[in-house]
């Protein structure tokens, strides 16, 4: 019966019913389209200092589709809680355009001049735009930047930055004009990356960023550099290089990279370029084409001018980048990616005038590093802040309008008041500043009162450089010290960066001017962990209650208070060290005391333990019993086996010979940071010469010692690729590297490289031939090789039954060649022999009767046959013999034809036209 009355019913409906029923599913379905036009909800974010900075609010103004479209400028989006410069709206899910534009915050919406272009509204559920570039933020449009996906339970989605924030750092300028090893600046010692590695321990104590020199191929300090991917300097090798840079990692220091892009020397002449290798980021060949239209140099084959500010884009030395070629763009961001792959976490641009910073905002997107800044020589904040605009806020600059007003105009001068509001932290963008007192052109240059070699560091400016270092290193931003007022002053210097550390100031710290006036200044910086009260002039040392006076001298103060003073449980103790009962048998204690807070007792800065080999160790530090993460390294890495590592806040080691650990424990002014390092009792090295490099970490070891018979020699074995050079170890020290300067390892080659290699080493440096830099010679494979030629046949050098002859630059061959097979001539040569020219000459008055030569040719790597291709000396190409076909011989068909082999592809030049070996027309 149910069935029935269901068949019933379903037959008795009216018509009318029926189509009432087709209107509502119809008018359901425009409902449901309409409420889920407007299904997509899109977000945008960007940061502060760009669309933000005076309170305007986010618009989004979209068109098409069926929806209707806003009126312009949009309608204001929602600010996202919980996400810093973010914002949110619900657009018409089937919208084909839109654009996100900085109205006000309240009242009628208007346009506050800035905006993005046209955007279209991924399909592929990304609904983020982040703004990574406003480098013409009040532009129409002014920013760019990309779609991602916005998941609300996910973490901040941000824009790549490289200024950090709310920096502790501390930041030397490692070197100094000319500084590098036997350069004529070294007044205040070298900066080699010798000498920095010696120093590393103490530089990792004091300085969180080490700025190091161009580190390149190129001229003497570096500043006009030939070859981005070859980092041999004057300053050093690769090698010691990535060894320096290790150092200062394990130290928790970072290495800041100078950076010279806008503009570069050449190789043989003004448009010959080195090739750069950026392994996996790419390789490039750079041309004219690169070069801006308007260089000096004569090398203009761009198509750009060169788009600088100021006026001061041209650079006179050297060629000059155009960064509005593509090619240019690559190799800059596959250079910096590159350059982070060996160990750098940031750059220093130099010549910050010659390009604009668009590019410095994309380059540092791209390359994502810890830290960037630009020199921009400009003493006028406003024009700092300009720059900084142009770059997205992505970089840092050298505030050289604090060093110019504050410091050159105000505590040179003795007026005090000046200090007052100075500089980028004055405009409150100290986030962005890195301040300094001189740097390495200042120094030179002598524009300023604390500048100048010949009269900076004398005793009559003593008291103001002092003063104006203690304004940087206590204020907010970055500070820079530079590394001749290092050595002079290292007393002073280490106790105000140790007051900036102990209190926790930063780049972002809240500055309180308390007085100012012509005689004297005084501010209260707020840190993290206590506060700083500087005072300069007349002010200093004035008793402020409940600060310890902790850095003073002529004119300057600096007092500190920190939030939570530790005082050490037994004043007579520098610190305690407790660990595992392997480590408290090993010192001779109880086992119960294993890990108690007075286990071991130290009344100085440093303790020495001596411990046994494989045995794995543990401890930690204390002050007054309350344990703190410790920070550990090792000097010396091959006597750690097990490495070292921090287990919640335990250091564990193990030694594979038995040693002594010396725990050093920096405690300053209620300072508890535990840093520790392992060192091994040291070996005996006898005197002597020994080889060292890659294949023994530069370590002289006995297997690689010279001995002597007709002179220093060594059997060793060698692989492709080993980097050496030989030292001097006297007193179980090495005291002289050959050779000495920077840059000038010898690398090992195929051919020298096997199991029981002969090298031999003359300490006075006077082998000549084929010894390297005078000092190192190995012994080859092969003494020989052959070259051949291609003369082209009878109708170019084969006419009139020519002869032949080849004059290698390693002349102990005879010049005459040996026919091989139809056009083809050979020569056996020595290996060192590097160019060659070929002559023909007359077969009947063959003595020095030249009829014709070519230019003295550079025979490249891997190539030995020269194919000649017309009757100029440089007329002709380089190829392999081995993989050339037997009919790449010149062919007389009435056109003179050339079959060529060129990157393995058979061509064939037919006049001035080319076709592959199928016979098509290639060019």
């Amino acid at each position: 019966m149910h069935a029935n009355f269901v068949n019933t019913h379903k037959i008795i409906l009216t018509k009318t019913q029926i189509i009432m029923r087709k209107f509502l599913s119809l008018w359901m379905a425009v409902v449901l389209s309409i409420c889920y036009s407007f299904a997509t909800t899109i977000y945008c974010q960007m940061t502060q200092e760009w669309w933000t900075v005076d309170g305007a609010a986010v618009a989004v103004h979209y068109w098409g589709g069926t929806s209707a479209a806003t009126t312009w400028p949009g309608v204001r989006m929602s600010a996202v809680t919980g996400k810093t410069g973010t914002w949110s709206y619900d657009v018409p899910s089937d919208v084909t355009g839109l654009m996100f534009v900085r109205v006000n915050s309240s009242g009628a919406i208007e346009n506050w001049g800035a905006k993005t272009a046209n955007l279209t509204l991924p399909t592929d559920g990304k609904n983020l735009y982040i703004i990574t570039s406003a480098s013409a933020v009040w532009g129409d449009p002014g920013c760019t930047g990309k779609w991602s996906t916005y998941d609300v339970n996910a973490a901040e989605e941000t824009i790549v930055s490289s200024v950090p924030s709310q920096a502790p750092d501390v930041m030397l300028q490692a070197f100094y004009w000319d500084s590098y090893p036997g350069g004529s600046g070294s007044a205040y010692g070298n900066t080699g990356w010798e000498t920095l590695l010696n120093d590393s321990a103490e530089l990792g104590e004091y300085f969180d960023l080490v700025w190091f020199p161009p580190t390149n191929n190129g001229d003497g300090t570096g500043y006009i550099p030939k070859q981005y991917s070859n980092l041999n300097s004057a300053f050093g090798s690769e090698a010691n290089l990535r060894l320096l840079i290790g150092s200062l990692h394990r130290r928790n220091s970072r290495a800041v990279a100078d950076i010279v892009i806008n503009h570069c020397g050449n190789r043989y002449n003004s448009c010959d370029f080195y090739p750069l290798d950026f392994g996996t980021y790419g390789t490039f060949q750079p041309d004219n084409t690169w070069i801006t239209t308007n260089d000096e140099g004569g090398c203009s084959g761009g198509s750009h001018a060169d788009a600088g500010y100021d006026g001061e884009e041209n650079y006179g030395s050297a060629r000059d980048w155009d960064h509005q070629n593509p090619n240019v763009q690559a190799m800059c961001r596959a250079y910096l990616k590159w350059m982070k792959d060996q160990g750098f976490d940031g750059w220093r641009y130099d010549y910050g005038k010659g390009f604009t910073h668009d590019h410095i905002n994309d380059y540092n997107t791209a390359a994502g590093a810890y830290f960037s800044v630009v020199e921009y020589w400009d003493g006028n904040r406003d024009v700092l802040q300009d720059r900084l605009s142009d770059a997205g806020w992505n970089t840092m600059v050298f505030d050289f309008s604090t060093k110019y007003n504050a410091l050159n105009n105000g505590i040179c001068s003795f007026d005090y008041s000046k200090c007052h509001g100075a500089g980028l932290p004055g405009a409150g963008k100290s986030k962005y500043a890195v301040t300094f007192v001189d740097n390495h052109d200042t120094f030179t240059r002598n524009d300023s009162e604390f500048g100048g070699q010949n009269n900076s560091m004398t005793a009559g400016l003593k008291d103001r450089l002092l003063q104006a270092n203690a304004y940087i290193l206590s204020m907010p931003g970055i500070p820079c010290v530079f590394y001749p007022h290092w050595v002079t002053y290292k007393t002073e210097l280490k106790k105000m960066i140790e007051a900036r550390h102990m209190t926790g100031v930063h780049s972002e710290s809240e500055v309180k001017d308390e007085y100012y006036d012509q005689n004297g200044y005084q501010a209260t910086i707020v840190g993290k962990n206590g506060y700083i009260v500087l005072q300069l002039g007349n002010k200093a040392g004035n008793a402020i209650n409940d600060f310890t006076k902790y850095a003073y001298g002529n004119g300057y103060a600096i007092w500190v208070h920190t939030n939570a003073p530790v005082v050490p449980a037994d004043p007579t103790a520098k610190f305690y060290v407790a660990g595992d009962s392997a480590l408290v048998v090993d010192a001779g204690l109880a086992a119960d005391k294993a890990w108690n807070a007075d286990a071991i007792k130290s009344e100085s800065d440093t303790l020495t333990l001596t411990l046994k080999a494989d045995v794995t160790y543990s401890l930690k530090v204390t002050l007054d019993g309350t344990w703190n993460d410790a920070k550990g390294y090792s000097d010396l890495t091959a006597p750690v086996t097990a490495g070292l590592n921090n287990d919640n806040g335990n250091i564990s080691f193990k030694l594979n010979t038995a040693g002594e650990v010396k725990v050093i424990y920096k405690t300053g002014l209620f300072k508890l940071e535990g840093d520790f390092y392992v060192k091994p009792a040291p070996a005996v090295i006898e005197d002597g010469y020994y080889l060292v490099g890659t294949m023994n970490n530069w370590t002289p070891k006995a297997a690689y010692k010279f001995s002597f018979g007709e002179g220093w020699d060594l059997t060793t074995a060698l692989e492709v690729g080993d980097e050496f050079k030989v030292v001097s170890v006297s007193n179980g020290q090495i005291t002289t590297w050959y050779p000495g300067e920077g840059g000038n390892n010898y690398v090992v080659g195929e051919n020298f490289a096997g199991s029981a290699k002969k090298v031999s080493f003359r300490p006075d440096g006077l082998g000549d031939g084929p010894w390297f830099e005078g000092y190192i010679f190995v012994e080859p494979n092969v003494w020989r090789y052959d070259i051949y030629l291609n003369t082209g046949g009878a109708n170019l050098w084969g006419a009139d039954d020519a002869e032949f002859e080849a004059y290698p630059n390693y002349y102990d061959d005879f010049p005459f060649m040996t026919h091989v097979s139809g056009d083809v001539y050979k020569i056996s040569i020595n290996i060192f022999s590097t160019t060659i020219v070929f002559q023909r000459v007359d077969p009947i008055n063959i003595n020095h009767v030249v009829w014709n030569q070519t230019a003295e040719l550079t025979i490249p790597e891997g190539m030995n046959l020269y194919t000649i291709t017309g009757w100029g000396e440089n007329d002709g190409y380089w190829s392999n013999y081995g993989d050339v076909p037997s009919d790449v011989d010149l062919i007389n068909d009435g056109v003179q034809t050339v079959k060529v082999l060129r990157d393995g592809q058979l061509l064939i030049i037919k006049g001035e036209k080319t076709y592959n070996a199928q016979g098509q027309l290639v060019k």
